[in-house]
């Protein structure tokens, strides 16, 4: 093992919750909604770690709206006789391509955080500099 060279000494996390930069930009997005609101809270000094933490807040703040309305049009389809039971199974199959697009969205998001890419989420960028205002560094 002597062809080994040695790795030179990290300088440690440069972030306010001691973890790499692209560990806790992932950690953000591991649950998108509450993970990017307890990043963006503790997380003072890295901008890459605040910039996935907002964008985890939003997306998971727009699914989780989303889902809420929509439980709602269901309920209220469903008691509506005859035609409403076509379409809650039309909302019902809407739901199906939600997920998928969702869980396409949310594996694209893991792997650019964990990999340390910026990577914006369409329709989202507009919205960064307003959440991240409500949250100022220390």
């Amino acid at each position: 093992m002597p062809d080994e060279t040695p790795l030179p000494p990290s300088s440690g996390p440069s972030t306010s919750t001691g973890l790499e930069p692209n560990l806790a930009a992932g950690l953000a997005c591991i649950v998108l909604l509450i993970g990017g609101l307890i990043f963006l809270v503790l997380e003072k000094k890295n901008e890459y770690v605040r910039y996935w933490a907002a964008q985890s807040l939003i997306v998971g703040g727009v699914l989780f709206a989303f889902w809420i309305v929509f439980g709602i049009l269901i309920q209220i389809f469903v008691h509506i006789p005859a035609i409403g039971w076509l379409f809650a199974l039309l909302l019902w199959l809407a739901s199906i391509a939600v997920s998928l697009g969702s869980l396409v969205l949310w594996i694209l998001m893991l792997v650019n955080s964990f990999s340390g890419k910026r990577w914006d989420v369409p329709f989202i960028g507009k919205y960064m500099p307003l959440v991240l205002s409500k949250f100022p560094t220390g």
